[in-house]
């Protein structure tokens, strides 16, 4: 912060910097309170840019969440569905723990097996003979993952490979992948006499594309070469400088050209912004985006996919946020990727290892045990109730068989309670087995049913056999009756009460409304008597009226009475009347 206040106090117009995201981040802080412009060249963090306030910082990285994309996208090429996280507790470790955990929380197929951070504050002045990265490494081991990525910078890469070697953790059956801040400095990775081991080779790992043959690296090339540089030796960091300062000085000479003001005139002791900066930031992002410089790699994000070879990294594909992981040829042509054969991995192998473990050897298992015949019995005449050789049953069988196949060891636990594992409604504690489980002094148990409230705490596996057992029970014969009401049975007595009185209330009902059906010959003559302008039907009217009890329509119409009279097939059950029935019950 003290050498970003000092150049804003030399009223300069723009800073670049080389820094990582975690400086970078305090820098952006500061520079955006005085309207200062940044160019980060290699910051990657996602979170410089706060959308609530006003940023002058431009990247010239793609973001940390495509370098993301890019390895689930390598992971799901060969179907590495199972897979663990070791980063450097920083923002850049973090921020690729978060976004590789939301890729996979997407998609159904995808497991993070175990996640484990590290201090990047510690001192590896004695890595040689120190073990900094036993406990990490450890529970990635026991986690029985055979995929990893590695998420820190070069110079803890080295050692967390040298002890990953020791615990057998780089053979064959592993892989690993690696990240920028690694690919990118692959020397910090070397040993004191530059040489690389062996069991580097088969590491993947992505770069950011920064236009290697292009012009402008063409350039900076031949002029490393001239100071007695090689251009094999040139920094990802060192272009992405270089074209931060050709994109300031070519927006300044543009500016230039028109009245703008290039004073800057601020200063750290007081509080105030320059006013011009808004111009030049507006420009230096124009001149970035339009792709004046080349630009490859930022504006379409875009990653250069390594496989760790002989001479070191090599170039094998690339990945873009358009089309994903794609070949590249010798020329540059661009194809699927698809049955790769020149793709080395670990164990100087050119075939895809299946990432799912098929051997346990160099395993020790603690395995939770309690008494429970036929699935498991302990010799009571062995004292050791930790050795194998001391159980037998279903279980104990099956376990030794999986001991031959996989080539572990192990051992039984008993609960110091001796119960297979019950929670504790009060306290919301569990004991037994489960317990043991959740206390990390076992790895597994196998004695013991599966619950869904245990199935909260614990993985089950699938299910080594069903309970079909069934309970045969012998009777007394009964005497042979018949039973003239046996169709009754179905049903107890109130319900064939309740049938039997809905059938006379539904009667009732249809008797009722079949009376009122304006469909039926009471329900028509009822109707033609109201509507009727004959004298007969009007003297009934006028009798109903002096009865009080009159109809309500008398509309004239033609006599209608005699027509109903007349006509037999008014009481049939028509389709109108039936609709009428229905329809009101």
């Amino acid at each position: 912060m003290t050498s970003v206040c000092e150049l804003i106090d030399e009223n300069v117009v723009a800073i670049i910097s080389g820094s990582d995201s975690t400086l970078t981040a305090i820098q952006v802080n500061l520079v955006n309170q005085f309207h200062v412009p940044l160019v980060a060249a290699v910051a990657t963090n996602p979170f410089l840019k706060s959308p609530s306030k006003e940023n002058f910082e431009l990247a010239l990285s793609p973001s940390d969440v495509y370098q993301s994309q890019a390895i689930f996208d390598l992971l799901k090429e060969y179907n590495w569905y199972q897979f663990s996280i070791l980063a450097s507790a920083d923002d850049y470790g973090i921020n690729s723990i978060v976004n590789l955990q939301y890729l996979a929380s997407q998609d159904d197929n995808f497991s993070i097996r175990d996640i484990q951070h590290f201090d990047v504050r510690k001192d590896l002045s004695d890595s040689e003979n120190s073990s900094f990265f036993e406990k990490e490494l450890q529970l990635i081991k026991d986690s029985i993952v055979k995929v990893i990525v590695l998420n820190c910078d070069g110079k803890f890469a080295k050692i967390i490979f040298r002890e990953a070697e020791r615990k057998g953790l780089m053979d064959e059956s592993f892989v690993w992948i690696t990240t920028d801040a690694i690919t990118s400095k692959p020397e910090t990775m070397a040993y004191d006499d530059l040489s690389y081991p062996s069991f580097y080779q088969g590491l993947l790992g992505t770069l950011p594309h920064y236009g290697k043959g292009s012009t402008q690296y063409n350039d900076l090339a031949d002029g490393y070469i001239m100071t007695g540089g090689r251009s094999s030796d040139l920094r990802m960091s060192s272009v992405k400088v270089s074209m931060g300062l050709e994109i300031v000085h070519f927006s300044l000479k543009e500016l230039d050209e028109g009245e703008w003001d290039n004073s800057p005139s601020v200063s750290c002791k007081t509080p105030s912004y320059w006013v011009g900066g808004d111009e030049l930031f507006s420009k230096l992002d124009e001149n970035f985006q339009n792709g004046t410089y080349d630009n490859s790699g930022v504006v379409i994000p875009t990653y250069d996919i390594l496989n760790f070879q002989e001479k070191g990294f090599e170039k094998v594909g690339k990945w873009e946020k358009s089309r994903g992981l794609v070949n590249l040829g010798k020329d540059e042509t661009i194809s699927r990727w698809v049955d790769r054969k020149d793709v080395l991995f670990s164990g100087n192998k050119y075939s895809p290892p299946s990432g799912i473990g098929n051997t346990l050897t160099g395993y020790h298992l603690r395995i939770g045990i309690v008494t429970d015949p036929p699935i498991a019995y302990f010799d009571e005449k062995c004292g050791n109730n930790s050795s194998p050789d001391c159980w037998y049953g279903w279980n104990p069988d099956i376990f030794q068989k999986l001991q031959e196949d996989l080539n572990f060891t192990y051992e039984y636990v008993q609960p110091a309670d001796n119960k297979f594992g019950g929670l504790n409604k009060e306290t919301k504690e569990w004991n037994g087995m489960i317990r043991d489980i959740l206390d990390r002094k076992t790895d597994l148990t196998i004695t013991i049913s599966i619950s869904t409230e245990r199935s909260k705490y614990i993985d089950y596996t699938a299910s080594i056999y069903e309970d079909q057992a069934a309970f045969v029970l012998h009777t007394k014969a009964s005497k042979s009756s018949s039973n003239l009401f046996f169709f009754l049975e179905p049903f107890d007595l109130l319900v064939w009460i309740s049938i039997i009185g809905l059938i006379l209330v539904i009667a009732l009902l249809t008797t009722f409304f079949s009376k009122f059906s304006p469909f039926g010959k009471y329900g028509r003559t009822i109707h033609a008597m109201q509507s009727c302008a004959c004298a007969k039907c009007v003297l009934r009217r006028e009798i109903k009226v002096a009865k009080k009890c009159r109809f309500v329509d008398t509309k004239e119409y033609s006599c209608l009475v005699e027509k109903v009279e007349e006509d037999d097939g008014v009481n049939e059950l028509s389709y109108y009347n039936s609709t009428w029935l229905i329809g009101t019950c």
